[in-house]
């Protein structure tokens, strides 16, 4: 019998007693000298009273998932294989913050947020899974140090930071998926709700994480998982937050604000609302992957040096449209509805001061670094002397060796909508860092989707073309584009409901109710060295005009 049937409780929210901030330590490797128990023995996310008295009367160690993304702990195994390391699943990973889980008045960052970007440092270890009547050997992840000057901060889709985080273990899962059968659409694309950092119904079921970062290569199957393309279910679910917030926009409007919105978002109709939305768009991505389908097999035919050229397109299409879906989503969308939401996590509201953060897959910062526009000797800025707006192209850069856009940058940085704000060296991150705006009608600067729908159109086929536009609410026709997984009902809604907050008026579109917001590109020193070595070395031995520079990578 396991010694463990179920997951150990986490705990609930605060209410009485002390309250822990998180722990910043480093416990190191030698897991001889790891402590277990309550209080700050090792690195930990914040934890209410209750969820402290939990760990202590429950001997718990350091926190860690299992390769497949089970979150749990350590604990020393009491009968299964006594006085050995073990594991025990408790789903801490996602579990909610309560409204006084507060740090100096503050909203604690939610867990998944800590292990994400807070842990500096993961250990891979093997231990036995006391959840499992053999209590077999299986590989964890464990939180070994946070908030330390030891190690830097590691960004969750950094290769050091564990295949949890990378893309290799996004396809494996999605593989798994796909082959295993699966065809119920919510747990194809991102898995059914659950809360031990997978989406799981059961203790030990392999499904697909739920990861909300950016897809990478082809087939770039993680597309499906991350909601940047097919796996929107996490946006437009009744538990996500675009739903909460949604509502909560609505709610905080008064009666004749409602009228004038209408009850799209209101709490009778949303939940219908936002399905119908879901269903209408998946049907949009089985008829554009059914489109692309017949044109691979048709090229399938061809002779190797075809088949090659056509397996490049492939890639370049599927990395460059989910991904600038994704973007809009995080960068636009959410944070609007944080904006005129509630945002009690003060996550990203695409302000000046709180901009999204986006770190592109590792291959598309590395070749974005080799696009930046340094003098070709010195690594200097482009023009002479120490500006860094001279590092970013004014227009969409052409693919090195050839006369074609970039498209992933193209669909992304919306051909400079920023050429104001200097980029710098984050030197915290060891990251180098420019910024964008996301809106629409800004002067032209995002211009129609013309060139790029031309592109599909003429390496895929006008039908495969015609579908994506309709799938991406692109209309060559406009002097702008939309990039989006939601579908336009969702879009008009919201855009409603900020002009009613705003006093605006209701028009026959509203897309214009949206704030333009601001995020960040941020190229890490590793991808820098690997696609602008001349840049790497100036921001390394110069820096920026602030003195901030990298710290030089192996």
């Amino acid at each position: 019998m396991a010694e463990h049937n179920t997951s150990i409780p986490v705990g609930g929210a605060q209410s009485f007693g002390q309250a822990w901030a998180p722990c910043n330590t480093d416990i190191g490797t030698v897991t001889s000298n790891w402590l277990y128990g309550g209080g700050n023995a090792y690195p930990a996310p914040y934890r209410s009273f209750s969820q402290n008295l939990v760990n202590g009367n429950n001997y718990l160690g350091p926190y860690c998932r299992r390769l497949d993304g089970v979150a749990g702990r350590l604990k020393i195994s009491i009968s299964a294989v006594i006085g050995e390391v073990g594991f025990a699943q408790q789903c801490w990973y996602d579990y909610p913050r309560g409204a006084d889980d507060k740090v100096d008045g503050v909203v604690a960052d939610t867990n998944k947020v800590w292990w994400d970007t807070k842990v500096s440092r993961k250990y891979w270890l093997q231990v036995y899974n006391l959840n499992d009547d053999n209590a077999g050997l299986i590989w964890v992840q464990v939180a070994v140090s946070a908030g330390t000057s030891s190690y830097p901060i590691l960004n969750m889709h950094d290769v050091s930071n564990g295949p949890l985080q990378g893309d290799c273990i996004r396809h494996i899962r999605a593989g798994h998926n796909l082959s295993g059968g699966q065809i119920n659409p919510l747990q194809l694309y991102t898995g059914i709700s659950g809360n031990c950092g997978i989406k799981s119904d059961t203790l030990s079921s392999l499904a697909i994480p739920y990861n909300v970062s950016q897809g990478g290569w082809i087939p770039d199957v993680s597309f499906l998982e991350t909601g940047s393309f097919g796996g929107n279910e996490w946006c437009l679910s009744s538990n996500g937050e675009p739903f909460t917030e949604a509502g909560n926009i609505f709610n905080s409007l008064n009666s004749t604000q409602q009228n004038a919105a209408g009850d799209y978002f209101s709490d009778a109709n949303r939940a219908n609302n936002f399905a119908s939305a879901l269903a209408a768009h998946l049907a949009e991505v089985k008829d554009f992957l059914d489109k692309l389908a017949d044109w691979i097999y048709a090229e399938a035919a061809n002779d190797q040096a075809a088949r090659n050229a056509a397996i490049q397109q492939t890639l370049e299409l599927l990395a460059a449209a989910p991904m600038a879906a994704r973007l809009m989503i995080d960068a636009w969308f959410l944070p609007n509805l944080r904006k005129y939401g509630s945002n009690p996590n003060n996550l990203p509201d695409g302000t000046a001061t709180n901009p999204y953060k986006w770190r592109p897959p590792d291959h598309v910062q590395q070749r974005w670094a080799g696009q930046l526009l340094d003098n070709g000797t010195t690594g200097a800025p482009f023009g002479g002397g120490t500006d860094f707006k001279g590092y970013i192209p004014g227009t969409t850069p052409n693919k090195t060796g050839t006369s074609e856009q970039d498209w992933g940058w193209y669909l992304t940085l919306l051909n400079r909508g920023d050429t104001t704000t200097v980029p710098y060296v984050d030197s915290n991150t060891n990251e180098f860092v420019f910024a964008e705006n996301y809106g629409f009608g800004r002067g032209g600067s995002v211009q129609s989707a013309d060139p790029f729908l031309n592109w599909v159109d003429n390496n895929f086929g006008t039908q495969t073309g015609d579908s994506l536009g309709t799938l991406l609410d692109m209309s060559p026709a406009a002097p702008f584009f939309i990039i989006s997984v939601i579908p336009i009902a969702v879009l008009e809604a919201g855009g409603k409901n900020i002009k009613a907050q705003k006093g605006e008026s209701i028009g026959a579109t509203n897309l214009d109710g949206y704030d333009t917001t601001k995020f960040e590109i941020r190229i890490s020193a590793k991808n820098m060295k690997q696609g602008n070595l001349n840049m790497y070395n100036y921001l390394v031995n110069t820096g920026d005009a602030n003195g901030n520079k990298f710290t030089a990578v192996p």
